[in-house]
């Protein structure tokens, strides 16, 4: 099926991942890039492969988007909203994820690249949902379930949404609780 007007296929966009198209492949001979991922990621028909294609290629976008942008404003690995606040946190918003190493973040996270803190939205233009219409590709929930499942591997979060809400909710739990608690050391007090 070729497809080349972009804001037609994205309303029809839920029924072309429904199993009526399972086994429809789509062509389209446009340039728009953006387009040609959507149309490729359609063209997965194995459910997970698409998904974490899906996420792979946002994240890829949200990097590219800031690529040439200080958004945090680091210096000496403290964040500009933490130096103001005078907080001996270091890497930000994610000092307690196990995925931080040295050199920034070990895999790729769509919540937390989405993630900006008021201090960065005050300053800075950020990429919204609405400009990434590679969203569209993922069902409502698993849209819904991208947006929070911070702290996370990219293939956690893949089989969160691969397997639904029912299995994804407590497992997100169960990591953000491990998270919380995980990061920080009790003393016993004599």
């Amino acid at each position: 099926m070729i497809v080349n007007n972009k804001e037609k296929f994205l309303k029809r966009i839920w029924l072309y991942r429904s199993i009526l198209f399972k086994f429809t492949e789509f062509e389209t001979d446009t340039t728009d890039k953006e387009f040609r991922i959507i149309v490729e990621a359609l063209n997965i028909k194995s459910r997970y492969k698409r998904i974490y294609f899906v996420i792979d290629n946002l994240c890829n976008q949200i990097d590219k988007y800031y690529k040439d942008c200080n958004l945090c404003k680091f210096k000496n690995n403290q964040c500009l909203c933490h130096r103001k606040q005078s907080l001996n946190y270091i890497n930000g918003c994610c000092h307690k994820c196990i995925y931080q190493s040295t050199n920034g973040c070990t895999t790729k996270n769509f919540a937390c690249k989405m993630f900006n803190c008021s201090y960065v939205r005050k300053k800075h233009k950020v990429l919204t949902y609405k400009d990434l219409p590679l969203l569209k590709a993922l069902s409502p929930l698993q849209r819904l379930d991208l947006k929070c499942d911070y702290f996370s591997s990219i293939d956690e979060v893949a089989l969160d949404l691969f397997w639904g809400p029912v299995y994804s909710i407590p497992r997100t739990l169960t990591r953000s609780i491990k998270t919380l608690f995980g990061r920080y050391k009790f003393t016993k007090k004599a």
